[in-house]
């Protein structure tokens, strides 16, 4: 926390107080157990306590798998660079978006010969992806900053996310996948249980005009809204569709709950990342309804019993 550049009398009493509050409060919530952090979130988002020991709806029992699943496969496979591993042995190096470097500091990233476009993303966390897409446009300093905020800072503390605690902070380069006409594809979001692929979630414009629509299989869209608003229409099964599904069965193989995102290009399929939590399960659906018929389908248990 910076002080004022010009002090003031009673200023630097002040800007004390203010930073030792925030210290303690910082501090005051680290120390607080994991569980409590939950139970307080899912009592903001739904307006009741959860229900620990018979979890019905799905964000619950993603809540349950938050708080009782401790397996190190949920770590490597929330880590960007480890999975990449993971994937390959399983579907093959070929469904991987192509690799340009990983970097355990900022400071290595050797930004003059970063071959362009690509995306540089922190792989212990959501949304900390930085887009490099020409020279005239890339601003080192600016990146720089925001990618040194992101590596400082554990995406586990946002919500308690368990699978990302203890992944070794590095930032993965990847060439940016793009469509034939220049736009970033579509998101396939799979929702897995027990190896078996049930739910599509599809993420269009995702940096623009973000909507969400959830498809059951083998194709139909659901009348529920999550998160963010639906497209409005119908959309049609990406062309490849059979080979998202058999990527996603191979990968959630022997898991409870996974979710595997992919991307439909015209010559091939990517695999995106998996997702044991999504939207820290504190999102709710529209109807509420669909929270219950989702969650029937999930069996809470530990991955190997």
């Amino acid at each position: 926390m910076r002080g004022p550049a010009r002090w003031r009398p009673g200023e630097v009493a002040r800007w004390l107080r203010v930073g030792t509050r925030a210290r303690l409060q910082a501090g005051w919530h680290r120390l607080r157990p994991d569980y409590l952090v939950q139970e307080e979130q899912f009592q903001r988002a739904f307006g009741r306590p959860i229900n620990w020991r018979h979890p019905t709806t799905f964000n619950e029992k993603i809540h349950w798998i938050r708080r009782y699943e401790r397996s190190p496969l949920l770590t490597r496979l929330s880590d960007k660079v480890a999975v990449r591993d993971y994937v390959a042995e399983r579907c093959g190096p070929g469904v991987l978006p192509e690799a340009i470097g990983v970097w355990e500091r900022v400071e290595e990233i050797p930004w003059a010969t970063l071959p362009l476009p690509c995306v540089l993303k922190v792989n212990w966390g959501s949304g900390m992806n930085w887009f490099c897409r020409d020279r005239g446009s890339l601003d080192i300093c600016q990146a720089t900053t925001q990618l040194t905020a992101w590596m400082s800072r554990n995406h586990y503390w946002n919500h308690r996310e368990w699978a990302y605690k203890n992944i070794q902070p590095r930032i993965l380069g990847e060439r940016l996948l793009v469509t034939s006409t220049g736009h970033i594809p579509a998101d396939y979001k799979m929702f897995c249980f027990d190896g078996v692929p049930c739910i599509v979630q599809i993420d269009n414009n995702r940096f623009t005009h973000h909507t969400k629509d959830l498809y059951a299989l083998p194709w139909r869209r659901l009348h529920v809204s999550y998160h963010y608003p639906s497209i409005g229409q119908d959309q049609p099964p990406p062309p490849q569709l059979k080979s998202l599904l058999e990527m996603a069965a191979v990968l959630s193989r022997g898991i409870p709950f996974v979710r595997v995102d992919g991307y439909d290009l015209s010559d091939r399929i990517v695999f995106g990342e998996c997702t044991f939590y999504p939207n820290a399960g504190i999102i709710p659906f529209e109807p509420e309804a669909f929270d219950i018929e989702l969650g029937s389908w999930l069996t809470v248990r530990r991955i190997g019993t």
